[in-house]
């Protein structure tokens, strides 16, 4: 969305510039102020108008790009019914970039598998490069917004400002006001406006903001004007009133707001401005042309008063600057006006000034012209079978569900030609499995194999608060160092490099169970599918009715399995992406990671009062209470060498004693939470062990289950085809022996992660995997 406000903006910019040009061009032929201020308003209502009507343009920068494409060879695919040919060789496209298989009796179109070009892989001490979090248009959009906002904040100070300062205004005469009600009568106003009289060098101006428009005079311009000339100034800024200048006021500060960085929005805004001037100039000559002498006179004296003038409000529209005062003086002298525009002519060029700011150039929807022409679509293939020729041999074609067609491959003078053995028909089990690939296959990506260690290695050297050696040293340890900049206590720096290993492990294991637990789904839909097959063949010709339960049971374990393999490969890449996370990676760089470790099975002997005794000797919890135990002692002594032991202690005496006292209750108060942290720890250590030996009898329960379950499965499908079992048992096995695979895994995980949280409660994480903190 933000990218399509973007490009809309620019779009508006760049034909509000080239309408200025326009503006420019017609202004200098025909030197009319109605015009121009026609013109320049049509450049600032474009820069806020979206474009709505889309023109057709044959632009060559305007035409969309074309892709280069592959170029890949096709062959020409026959469907023929032939079920005598033998298998001899196998050809596999599951690899290439045939994603289904779609069989017809007509002929069609296979591309040649293509190799995929490989990735190079990225060094696996390098850190991860550093992206932008924002893109270019986002960046872009960032600033946009932030100087708009800074703009109408700034618009908007100085409207506030200009409120309080009427507000202060001195009273105006009553004479002034009935002169402004008998003109703005003669100008056509329903409602005088208010006159306001202020101490200040500003110029004359008109504020329509509010129930009831203002004039605001300056009093220094009131006190050394005549009547004529006043009353050319009044009448001055009443037309503007009545010309409803003030809508245009708001409409250029919209759009300067809106486009602070395009000088078109400016440079219309100044000749707005100048143009509206000429024009109320016009006006009030024509309508009081005994005022032209006193017009003059006002504009000197503005000219004379506004020697330091500063910018008006935003919406106020003012006597004029200096810049135009010189110019508009001599229009004054001359005797004949300018005239305003027929009404028919205004509605005119609204209505095209309103149907340009629409419009909006498209580039033509018809397509480009290509180098080469289109390929002749094939012809069919008559129902008739073509004989086989002698320079064939026969073929399987192994689709990517991992289902197998038997063919014959035909070389025709050059001309490769596939002859399948089985005719498909829409819906059969061939289709609606290839066409139900899923949309996210993480084997597509290219494997990237890493160890345990390795991951970690990788995340140590992306951590930014540590150094990592790249030798170890005599015990045989990676070394890691803290970073200069990194004022971490030496407690604090352990922890964080134990919880960055503990979570690369769990996440390492879970992968390892993903993708585990994927390739025995997989197993489990090719089996379903494969029965799938077998009920379509073993019932082709009989009666439909009684082959449609089986047909049906069949068709929806399939999609059942199917739904299990779409999950599995949504945990997979959460699982990835987690991993990536903690090893501070990107998240993509067309790979996947895959564990090369594999979970150890055999059985682990724990000695808990071994591990109990590292753990009070690693764990940071005993360190810090020791500590504390160790202060409160230290000031136990000191209080008790304070006490003075007399017969009649004095007050200060008895002072020290209480102080003793209370040190002795608090480091009986440290002890006896030492012991309760130790107790804690015990009592952890016995469950990690616990846990290990639950991990491991889980091992082999699952393990036995699975065993089971696989022999069940082979002994359920070869019953079935010798008609001694139902489809529904053959459909439960299968799934059973899935099932018991993702447990077995399931286990397998589980237990590397009971021995890694032991480790963690023995606080041995970091030695368990070669690593140390240089002292």
């Amino acid at each position: 969305m933000m990218d399509g406000l973007i490009s809309a903006g620019l779009l508006n910019a760049a034909l509000a510039t080239l309408l200025a040009g326009v503006a420019i061009a017609v202004t200098a032929a025909w030197k009319n102020p109605y015009v121009a201020r026609l013109a320049w308003l049509a450049v600032l209502l474009k820069l806020l108008t979206p474009p709505l009507l889309f023109v057709p343009v044959e632009v060559a920068w305007l035409q969309p790009s074309v892709p280069s494409t592959l170029t890949v060879a096709v062959e020409s695919v026959a469907i023929e019914p032939n079920d005598s040919q033998p298998v001899a060789n196998n050809v596999d496209i599951s690899a290439a970039t045939t994603e289904a298989l779609t069989t017809s009796t007509t002929t069609q179109a296979i591309a040649t598998p293509v190799a995929p070009a490989t990735t190079p892989t990225a060094p696996l001490l390098a850190p991860a490069p550093y992206s932008f979090p924002f893109t270019p248009l986002q960046t872009l959009a960032a600033i946009w917004l932030t100087g708009s906002v800074l703009l109408g904040l700034l618009a908007l100070t100085r409207i506030v400002r200009l409120h309080r300062w009427l507000a202060r205004s001195l009273p105006c005469p009553t004479t002034l006001e009935q002169r402004t009600a008998a003109l703005a009568a003669e100008l056509g106003l329903h409602a005088p406006p208010r006159v306001c009289i202020v101490a200040g060098r500003v110029a004359p101006f008109a504020w329509s903001l509010g129930r009831r428009a203002t004039i605001v005079l300056p009093a220094a311009l009131v006190d050394s004007l005549d009547a004529d000339a006043l009353d050319a100034v009044i009448a001055h800024e009443l037309t503007h009133l009545r010309r409803h200048d003030g809508w245009a006021r708001w409409l250029e500060l919209a759009a300067t707001i809106a486009y602070w960085w395009c000088p078109t929005a400016w440079f219309a805004r100044r000749r707005l401005h100048a143009a509206e001037e000429e024009c109320c100039d016009a006006d009030v000559l024509r309508k009081f042309p005994t005022l032209r002498r006193g017009y003059g006179q006002a504009l000197l004296q503005t000219l004379d008063l506004l020697a330091g003038d500063a910018p008006l409000a935003p919406g106020a529209t003012g006597w004029g600057s200096r810049r135009s005062l010189r110019r508009r003086f001599e229009r004054i002298g001359t005797p004949s006006l300018v005239q305003p525009l027929p009404k028919w002519s205004r509605v005119f060029y609204g209505a095209a000034i309103i149907v340009t700011c629409l419009l909006a150039p498209a580039a033509a929807t018809s397509e480009p012209a290509t180098s080469e022409a289109a390929p002749e679509a094939a012809p069919e293939t008559k129902e008739t079978t073509e004989p086989i020729a002698d320079n064939s041999e026969p073929c399987t074609i192994t689709l990517k569900d991992g289902s197998v067609i038997n063919g014959v491959l035909i070389n025709n003078n050059g001309e490769r030609r596939v002859v399948l053995g089985e005719q498909e028909v829409p819906g059969t089990p061939s289709q609606q499995a290839a066409t139900l690939s899923p949309t996210t296959d993480p084997e597509s990506l290219q494997l990237w194999d890493l160890k345990l260690e390795e991951c970690i290695e990788i995340a140590l050297t992306n951590l930014r608060s540590c150094n990592l050696s790249s030798k170890p040293n005599d015990l045989g340890r990676f070394e890691i160092i803290q970073a200069p900049w990194s004022r971490k206590q030496p407690r604090d720096f352990q922890s964080e490099l134990e919880a960055t290993v503990r979570d690369i492990a769990e996440a390492y294991w879970e992968l390892h169970f993903a993708w585990e637990d994927l390739a025995a789904k997989r197993a489990a839909q090719r089996s379903a599918l494969a029965t799938w097959r077998r009920i379509m063949a073993k019932h082709r010709g009989a009666d439909p009715q009684k082959n449609d339960a089986g047909v049906s049971q069949s068709r929806d374990a399939f999609f059942a399995i199917r739904s299990q393999v779409e999950t599995a490969q949504t945990h997979l890449l959460r699982t990835e992406h987690r991993l990536r996370y903690v090893m501070r990676l990107a998240k993509d760089d067309g790979r996947a990671i895959c564990p090369a470790d594999r979970p150890d099975a055999s059985k682990r002997s724990i000695d808990p009062s071994l591990s109990v005794v590292k753990a009070l000797a690693n764990r940071e919890e005993i360190y810090v209470q020791k500590a504390k135990l160790q202060k409160a002692r230290e000031h136990q002594a000191e209080a008790q060498k304070a006490v003075v032991k007399t017969d009649q202690p004095a007050l200060g005496d008895q002072l020290k004693a209480t102080i003793a006292r209370h040190a002795v209750l608090l480091a009986a108060r440290e002890s006896a939470v030492l012991q309760d942290v130790e107790l804690g720890i015990v009592h952890q250590i016995h469950d990690a062990a616990r846990d290990i030996d639950s991990a491991y009898e889980a091992i082999q329960t699952s393990q036995r289950q699975k065993n089971l379950a696989v022999a069940e499965a082979v002994d359920a499908n070869k019953h079935y085809d010798e008609d001694r079992a139902s489809l529904g048992l053959v459909l439960q096995a299968n799934q059973r022996r899935a099932d018991a695979t993702s447990l077995y895994q399931r286990a397998l995980a589980d237990y590397a992660r009971a021995t890694m949280q032991l480790e963690v409660r023995q606080g041995t994480l970091l030695e368990a995997h070669r690593l140390s903190i240089a002292e």
